[in-house]
């Protein structure tokens, strides 16, 4: 008989096996640094440590050799095979007592792997959940638990598993386990005892989680690039940080600019041995400074990845476009993950239709290594990362990678209280395990510096970076109107009919809308958050190639799009928002630029709550601070730096880790981490709430009901994405229906390319 391990096509069960060996052969190779930070950190011996994983490669598909799976290959209809499939039991249950039978008989012949776990307990777990997760109940695997005698074994399968294994140990040069199969195969009809009762068999979390990641993380990847045969694939960086200025050369003969030299801000950053925290204004060059680090980590063994993490989507997809010329450049594969990253790698597909030969990429076969940071360089947002505090899906793969990886986290100073919870979370539990971390911002109050700095530290040396040569130069003239902005519309309308290009910057959506209509006249681009995702593209592609004299927009503008205006009007915010506003204007600094602060509209205190400070009176209120620090420096050119001395005066006594919602998020991760002893998953559904932002205004993703016609035509329901916009769940509750398949939630409200979605009745409250 002939043992198949995948069919359509058909694959033996030795073949798939072998290939899963070859490829865990080169991660444990491109790997080799992050390995030996590990073993070294808990005193593991690096072999032992690798026999171990061995194991879990060897044995991870016996179960596949059972007499039902192997009917499941073997049917000569789809009806047969999906009786087959209704009476399987999970290959992967069949495969744990070999592990921990193996496991257990390494310790003897080895030595045990480590004291924070009972031996076998770890392996078997890497094996029992590398495809279903795995929680405290074995809810995935009732099945399994419920009909033992299910499990038959197909003749001559046990055999053939064996003379596998030993295979597998002879090219690698060690002796196979010595093992009674028979007792193998018999006690893998049980119930893994130490699946539903963990704290019993783990001693040291913390040392258990860092070890289950790393051998969990080592057979995933394996396992998906053997099924994938992408075994030639790029696993890690292979790029020099002297590339980078040979590429901007490059760059600028092809574009039409000259690339001289890097400033000193870039190539002090390049050449840290450690943690950076980089502070520079907007135009200085953080991307290019923020490659020579990641690039110098790899080269100098410290990482074999680049994660480069930010704030939004609209962010991490233009980074993405930048990352991708440079790597490509140099044939490296670069991933992008967020929640609506397969709409944009989609669209690349799209575009490649008519590419032939090898040339052509499949950009979709490649989504699911891009959402677990499986390819050398991965641009994504933070929330990607964050999930793997909380266990949340395949979290050891993303974990593993991060581990190995230059860790850029760019604009930090954008995350609320809860948010920088999680990171500081994550900078602790990564950093320890190896990670390297540069963290980027133009204004970086200095409470969030020490305490980035204190976290930081304890993993390797941090430097804070500053770019002191743009600091001391000015951008703009910033002058303070004690009035409501929506009175100087006449002045806007000066400066657009002047030839200036201007920036209208508001707080809230209803706000942005209201001043869109009353400056219709003007053609203005109106931007903000309530536009479906397919109308944003055609927005941003606008506002980037057309450059329109007029743009009126929310906050979403101040880490979105790479802009530039002449004059900004805006409503007060706190000064590091301000102060990213500004940054859109005289971005290159060639020209005089003009910034116009009024009052806050309605409905800011409800988007800048003061969430650091505590207050004793109205006047003591964020904004109001804000607004009185900039109108005492009224009618002067300001500084960069001047702009960092707003932040800390007006953020002064500012603690950001007492905050209510930074103490709840790094409560809930050490609450769930404890819960599943550094190894379970959340039970299936339950991950999806543990969220890694919080927000005190509710809101839910809806389709605009004039789109229900144009939605029920679609050919791929994922597409449903593209016409989506958030509303507030009360407005929802009252003004919403699903289509009869219950796909599709429509939402009834005013919506159009120009002013984006509003409320249906003229009596609601202001959207923001």
């Amino acid at each position: 008989m002939t043992f198949l391990a995948k069919c359509r096509p058909d694959e033996t069960y030795e073949e798939h096996v072998w290939s899963v060996y070859l490829a865990w052969k080169q991660l444990i190779d491109k790997h080799s640094g992050a390995i030996n930070r590990l073993c070294d950190r808990h005193s593991i011996n690096r072999d032992r440590f690798l026999l171990s994983s061995l194991l879990c490669v060897a044995f991870h598909d016996m179960g596949k050799l059972s007499a039902n799976f192997q009917r499941i290959m073997h049917a000569s209809s789809e009806a047969e095979r999906q009786r087959a499939i209704k009476a399987n039991f999970r290959h992967e249950y069949a495969s744990t007592a070999f592990a921990f039978l193996g496991a257990r008989n390494l310790q003897q012949t080895h030595g045990q792997l480590t004291e924070a776990i009972c031996t076998g307990v770890m392996e078997a777990m890497v094996v029992l959940g590398h495809h279903k997760t795995v929680d405290g109940e074995l809810t995935r695997f009732e099945r399994e638990g419920k009909n033992p005698s299910a499990l038959t074994w197909a003749e001559g399968g046990i055999e053939e598993g064996q003379r596998v294994v030993e295979k597998i140990y002879d090219d690698f040069g060690a002796c196979p386990p010595t093992l009674d199969y028979e007792k193998c195969s018999e006690l893998a009809r049980n119930q893994p005892p130490f699946a539903v009762n963990l704290s019993g068999f783990v001693r040291d979390i913390g040392t258990t989680r860092e070890l289950f990641i790393l051998m969990k993380g080592l057979l995933m990847n394996a396992d998906w690039h053997a099924s994938a045969h992408s075994l030639d694939y790029q696993y890690a960086v292979d790029v020099s940080p002297e590339k980078v200025g040979s590429y901007l050369q490059e760059k600028g003969e092809r574009e039409g600019w000259i690339f001289s030299e890097f400033r000193d801000f870039q190539r002090t950053c390049g050449s840290i041995d450690g943690h950076v925290i980089a502070v520079a204004p907007t135009g200085s060059g953080k991307t290019e400074a923020a490659l020579l680090w990641a690039l110098g980590q790899v080269k100098q063994g410290h990482a074999g990845k680049i994660l480069y993490l930010l704030p939004t989507m609209v962010t991490a997809n233009s980074l993405y476009e930048r990352m991708r010329q440079f790597f490509c450049s140099y044939d490296h594969l670069v991933g992008l993950t967020h929640s609506m990253a397969d709409l944009v790698t989609r669209r690349e597909q799209e575009q490649m239709d008519d590419a032939v030969g090898d040339n052509k990429e499949d950009v979709r076969s490649r989504s699911l290594f891009d959402r677990h940071f499986i390819p050398p360089v991965t641009v994504g947002t933070v929330d990607q990362l964050l999930t793997t505090l909380f266990h949340a899906g395949r979290w050891p793969l993303k974990a593993f990678a991060a581990c190995d990886s230059a860790i850029v986290l760019d604009e930090i100073h954008a995350y609320d209280p809860y948010t920088a919870g999680l990171i500081f979370k994550a900078i602790e539990q990564l950093g320890t395990a190896g990670a390297r971390f540069m963290v980027m911002s133009a204004t970086l109050p200095r409470f969030l510096e020490h305490d980035l700095t204190t976290a930081l530290r304890q993993s390797a040396c941090v430097e804070v970076v500053r770019d002191h040569e743009l600091l001391q130069e000015s951008r703009s003239l910033y002058r303070v109107v004690d009035d409501d902005l929506i009175s100087y519309l006449d002045m806007v309308r000066d400066k657009v009919s002047t030839g200036k290009k201007v920036l209208v910057v508001v707080n809230t959506v209803g706000r942005c809308q209201e001043l869109a209509q009353a400056l219709e006249d003007l053609q203005p681009v109106c931007y903000h958050s309530k536009f479906i995702l397919k109308d944003r593209r055609k927005k941003e592609a606008s506002i980037l190639n057309q450059e329109p004299m007029l743009l009126i927009a929310t906050q979403v503008v101040e880490v979105a799009l790479d802009i530039d205006f002449d004059v900004l009007f805006t409503e007060c915010a706190p000064p590091d928002a301000l102060a990213q506003r500004a940054g859109r204007v005289n971005r290159k600094r060639k020209r005089n630029g003009e910034v116009i602060i009024f009052r806050p509209g309605p409905g800011s205190e409800k988007i800048y709550s003061d969430d650091t400070h505590v207050e004793q009176s109205e006047k003591q209120a964020l904004l109001n601070r804000s607004f009185r620090a900039f109108a005492d420096k009224d009618n002067r050119r300001l500084t960069e730096q001047d702009l960092l001395d707003l932040v800390e005066g007006v953020y002064a006594n500012t603690e950001i880790q007492s905050h209510d919602d930074f103490i709840l998020a790094q409560q809930r991760v050490d609450h769930d981490q404890r819960r599943f002893r550094g190894i379970l998953d959340p039970i299936y559904g339950e991950d999806e709430r543990r969220q890694t932002r919080i927000s005190k205004y509710e809101q839910q993703s809806v389709i605009p009901h004039i789109f229900e016609n144009e939605i029920m035509r679609l050919s791929d329901i994922r597409d449903r994405r593209l016409y989506e916009l958030k509303m507030p769940v009360w407005y929802i509750k009252q003004h919403s229906w699903s289509a009869e398949d219950g796909r599709f939630l429509f939402c009834e409200m005013e919506y159009d390319f120009h002013l984006g979605g509003r409320f249906a009745t003229d009596d609601a409250l202001r959207m923001f």
